[in-house]
């Protein structure tokens, strides 16, 4: 049976970053099966993720979202790898300058590329796009044997009109209001509303659905 020593064994208590530090304040069946007493601990959170860690953690939304900063923040705290979606598609020349928009053809091959550069590690990746259709979701999914976590960042229109507004490369409103309306029609994992949140507050959500 797991219990408290069984954890601790396996999960590091010396680590510096305070902020992955959480006590755990309930009842042991709950993190680790039935039969446990009770017990406070104190954890380092990131290790306990990786326990359960997927092969690979989507993170998607709209334009604006915070996909990007939510994304590298985990890759750091967790370890894993980052990817972008749209660096895949752009350093692999997947669009036609001269096409109105990306075909699914296009997402697909990137699909393909992440599922390479995932084989050739044994780390986890954390990939962040927007992910416009449903049938590359469904296809990464296939791809991956049901080996991926999926997180899906929302806010409002007006919100992400704003985040991107403060942001160095900034693509307009009406960008973000498009944007906004196709990847809010795609359900997908877990949602993750973090209009009011903070960076470290979604990043915290995420890291407890993935507990």
């Amino acid at each position: 049976m797991r219990n408290k020593e069984f954890w601790a064994s396996i999960v590091n208590e010396n680590s510096d970053n305070t902020y992955d530090f959480v006590i755990l304040r309930q009842e042991v069946e709950v993190t680790v099966g039935r039969g446990c007493t009770p017990f406070d601990h104190l954890f380092n959170y990131s290790n306990v993720v990786r326990i359960f860690m997927k092969k690979l953690i989507v993170i998607r939304g709209s334009l604006g979202v915070g996909k990007t900063t939510v994304s590298k923040i985990l890759a750091r705290n967790l370890d894993v790898e980052y990817l972008s979606l749209d660096k895949i598609i752009d350093d692999n020349h997947l669009v036609d300058p001269n096409a109105d928009g990306i075909p699914l053809e296009s997402f697909i091959k990137a699909n393909e590329i992440i599922l390479d550069t995932a084989n050739e590690s044994e780390k986890s990746f954390i990939v962040d796009g927007c992910f416009y259709y449903q049938e590359q979701i469904d296809d990464l999914k296939k791809k991956f044997n049901d080996d991926v976590i999926i997180f899906t960042l929302i806010t409002t229109v007006e919100k992400c009109i704003e985040r991107d507004g403060e942001r160095e490369n900034v693509y307009g409103e009406d960008s973000a209001r498009f944007v906004h309306m196709i990847t809010s029609k795609i359900q997908a994992g877990y949602d993750i509303d973090n209009s009011d949140l903070s960076v470290e507050g979604a990043v915290e959500k995420v890291m407890e659905k993935m507990a």
